[in-house]
């Protein structure tokens, strides 16, 4: 019964993730299609100068182009990478990495509000597993980002804070803040706020947290919601 569970609980996880794949294609296929129509103008503008045998401007365009098409990839193996099912999540992760790739992943909504997040010490390593933490600072931001619809001025900020053998990543918005029915039961499945919400992402955040050895709690804030995300540190 306790595998049947588990299997059941890690294709749930799965379910989620390909559904947030989903919401979040319209911003890859954005965040591609400028390099790409960049990648076509250098090629264009290399035929000419080849012709013109302009060997250094030649080398210059094709240098662009490897920086464009590594872009490109960058956000395609994250995405990847962000839709496989990942492992249990006893290993060393840098916190640093996990929160570039979430970003890179949400590049496109996090454009649309004002990001606030200091340089995380690289040296800092949690016990987790990248892609599931990843799968779980997306789902926290995605939440700000859909909470801020409608913000005069929507801001999002990242607080990052170690407490010994811990480290606590607070992400809080500026905007309406939770109602009170809705905070009472952040945690239970199919509790949401939003009209096309499914209500399950946060209770698949906070599942993977505690498989982490961590926790993913609502902490209060004189304005808007804020989540903070406890991780413990990998010696």
């Amino acid at each position: 019964a306790e595998a049947r569970a588990a299997t059941l609980r890690e294709g749930l996880r799965q379910a989620n993730r390909l559904a947030t794949l989903g919401q979040v294609t319209a911003s890859v296929a954005h965040e591609t299609a400028q390099p790409v129509a960049a990648i076509r103008n250098y090629a264009a503008s290399a035929t000419l100068l080849l012709n013109r045998g302009e060997s250094a401007e030649v080398a210059h365009n094709l240098a662009a182009i490897t920086r464009l098409a590594d872009r490109i990839g960058a956000v395609t193996e994250h995405l990847r990478g962000f839709a496989r099912k990942g492992s249990r999540g006893d290993g060393a992760v840098p916190l640093a990495e996990a929160i570039d790739g979430a970003r890179l992943i949400l590049k496109e909504q996090l454009g649309r509000v004002a990001l606030s997040l200091p340089a995380p010490d690289p040296a800092w390593q949690v016990r987790a597993e990248k892609t599931r933490l990843e799968q779980v600072l997306v789902i926290v931001l995605q939440n700000a980002i859909e909470a801020l619809a409608g913000t005069a001025a929507p801001a999002i900020r990242l607080d990052i804070r170690r407490d010994g053998a811990m480290v606590d990543v607070d992400i809080a918005d500026n905007g309406p803040g939770l109602a009170p029915d809705i905070a009472a039961r952040l945690f239970t499945p199919f509790a949401t706020s939003r009209p096309m919400g499914l209500g399950l992402g946060l209770v698949i955040a906070k599942d993977i947290m505690e498989e982490f050895g961590g926790s993913l709690v609502h902490v209060s804030s004189p304005a808007g919601a804020c989540f903070r995300l406890s991780l413990a540190v990998a010696e």
